[in-house]
């Protein structure tokens, strides 16, 4: 996979990324959440299963697009990373 920014991924599916909100490179995108994760990662979170952010707590730059947040837990500060749809969506 080639190496893209975030907003770049982001916006070419309708998510707007808030002010403050980082825009780290992506090197690999999944679709589903699984214990062991690399860092610089995008979930898109498909599968519905239980999210637990408690094994990528030593991961940096991992981004989880979902439309089911109560199934995402311990994922730090969720109200400082929070990503937003847009109008489109």
């Amino acid at each position: 996979m080639k190496n893209l920014a975030l907003y770049d991924i982001l916006n070419q599916i309708g998510i707007v990324a808030e002010n403050g909100t980082k825009n780290p490179m992506i090197k690999q995108v999944l679709n589903y959440a699984k214990k062991e994760i690399d860092d610089h990662t995008l979930v898109f979170h498909i599968d519905r299963e239980r999210v637990r952010g408690k094994y990528w707590k030593d991961n940096h730059s991992v981004v989880i697009v979902t439309d089911q947040p109560e199934l995402c837990t311990n994922l730090g500060d969720e109200s400082k990373h929070r990503l937003s749809l847009s109008d489109r969506c």
